[in-house]
């Protein structure tokens, strides 16, 4: 059967895939309301952005998080190494609601609410199997450990969903050989890569795959090659009907159409370097470090990016099924662009990009991988249960079905619920994160100290929760510290558990420094700051 199937007057054959759409959305809405926070770095990141348009303030950043690519003031063009799409998606939101944090996530509590509907269809569109489509929906519906970032301002659920629409669409163009399948897979792409710049490996996919195609017998273009001339072209125009007006930005702002700071991230010698101020990122100075730790954090990247693809986009347990399942399925075209896509991205986020993928980067992209590993599941289940049916007399496979496929579904939800907790979302403890720093503004307003540049660790979270401009510590001694602090004309330095390990010895009482002097410390719980004055030099 094909995907979508035709409307009928009765709408019989949309009501599976509405229910679980309106699932979906329960579930996402009792998800996202215990958040009442952005609550991690990259989160305020894209939650600070989406203020700064609805503001009028454009794609401005007023911090700096990194100094891969030190800016010369605060604030400064932004998004020269993250994409903008969340903080656009973020904007619709306050535009639409009203500054608050509720509608800042309402436009990715809408988007997670899809990401199941797209593994019902993907199921269905490779099996033709409604209780396949179903278990992958349900599936879907409790993803684990993407359940609570999917509905914050993150790309996370962009992500998925574009990147799952990509594959699956360009899978549909290798099938049926229409290049209208590749014009909206590269639509796709085009979002994807406005979402992440790893996004670029799909376009790569979806190029690849239209010069790949077998055109479809009797096509009006004629000619194998003028049907993949046609695939392409319409591939790139749909990739830069998205990226071509952010292209034009960069270049009027940066001078070049991808500005190449997040291309430093190949020569970290460890997650810390982003932090390093003054620092160059080479190829030579990363070959210096020595092949003995370039191989060991490779493969400490290898057994840990491992490790999340099983937990978080396995869930766990469905890992026999589901590589059953592509296994059965490996000769489906439609799916041949998620089976080059995951290696590819693997790859890139061990190999290449080796700190941040394993600190995060895999399981930002992976979302894309949800539907299709969810959609190989079902065919897992069933061949795993007719081998049963073979070896033990009387196993009713129809009865046995019903059992793990509702199994499967429960053991998601209990997945998303221990997730949930381990995040501190079910206990509250997600909201109290960071509070520290709305108290320190209070503060700084008590001391007739609005709008001045403070160095804290988490310098997008600082901006969330007071307003302030505010600059990372960078990993450095206390004199490059402070020489980054006059060059920013930081006022004030606040030490947390997210500060360097370079100021550990101020932290902890057992050093001190002329020009810092503690003027306030706030404590919560387990959590400590320290806010120190900068005095002139």
């Amino acid at each position: 059967m094909k995907w979508p199937p035709p409307l009928r007057p009765d709408l019989k054959h949309l009501a599976w895939p509405l229910a679980v759409l309106i699932l979906s959305l329960v579930v996402r809405l009792l998800t996202a309301w215990p958040l009442g926070q952005p609550g991690y770095t990259d989160a305020y990141y894209y939650a600070v952005g989406a203020r700064q348009l609805y503001g009028g303030q454009g794609f401005s950043e007023p911090f700096v998080w990194n100094y891969l690519s030190p800016p010369e003031r605060v604030p400064h063009p932004g998004y020269e190494y993250w994409m903008p799409l969340a903080a656009m998606l973020g904007w619709l939101g306050l535009a639409l609601g009203g500054d608050s944090f509720r509608a800042l996530q309402a436009p990715f509590l809408v988007l997670a609410a899809v990401l199941p509907v797209i593994a019902y269809g993907v199921a269905w569109d490779l099996t033709g199997k409604r209780k396949h489509a179903l278990l992958a929906g349900g599936l879907a519906v409790f993803p684990g450990f993407y359940a609570h970032v999917l509905v914050l301002p993150d790309t996370f659920a962009p992500f998925a969903v574009v990147g799952s629409a990509c594959l699956w669409a360009t899978g549909r163009g290798l099938r049926s050989g229409r290049a209208r399948w590749f014009g909206a897979a590269g639509l796709a792409a085009g979002l994807a890569h406005l979402a992440r710049a790893d996004g670029m490996l799909l376009a790569g996919v979806v190029l690849l795959a239209a010069v790949a195609q077998r055109p479809r017998s009797g096509s009006r273009w004629g000619g194998g090659w003028w049907t993949r001339a046609v695939s392409l072209a319409m591939t790139v125009a749909g990739y830069l009907a998205v990226m071509g007006p952010w292209f034009l930005r960069n270049w009027r702002t940066f001078g070049t159409p991808l500005p190449g700071s997040g291309m430093s991230t190949l020569f970290l010698t460890s997650y810390d370097d982003m932090f390093a101020y003054g620092r160059r990122l080479t190829w030579s100075t990363y070959l210096s470090w020595g092949w003995e730790p370039v191989l060991r954090s490779k493969a400490e990247a290898l057994w840990i990016n491992l490790q999340r693809l099983w937990v978080e986009n396995l869930l766990v347990f469905l890992l026999p099924f589901a590589a059953l399942g592509l296994w059965r399925l490996r000769r489906d075209r439609r799916l041949w662009p998620f089976l080059l896509y995951l290696p590819l991205l693997f790859g890139a986020m061990t190999i290449a990009f080796t700190f941040p993928g394993m600190r995060g980067g895999l399981y930002h992209s992976g979302g894309a991988l949800l539907p299709f590993f969810f959609a190989a599941a079902g065919p897992g289940l069933e061949a795993a249960l007719q081998a049963a049916a073979r070896r033990f007399r009387g196993w009713q496979t129809k009865t046995a079905w019903t059992v793990f496929a509702v199994g499967f579904v429960g053991l998601a939800a209990l997945v998303t619920l221990l997730a949930l907790a381990r995040a501190g979302v079910l206990t509250g403890e997600w909201n109290e994160r960071d509070r520290g720093y709305a108290e320190i503004g209070d503060w700084l307003a008590g001391q007739g100290a609005t709008g001045a540049v403070v160095m804290v660790g988490d310098a997008p979270g600082f901006s969330w929760h007071t307003g302030h401009p505010a600059v990372a510590v960078p990993n450095e001694p206390l004199e490059v510290i402070l020489a980054v602090a006059d060059r920013y004309s930081a006022r004030y330095l606040v030490l947390d558990a997210k500060r360097p390990r370079t100021t550990d010895a101020l932290y902890e009482g057992r050093a001190g420094h002329s020009r810092l002097v503690l003027r306030c410390t706030v404590s919560r719980q387990d959590q400590r700051w320290q806010v120190y004055e900068v005095r002139e030099p």
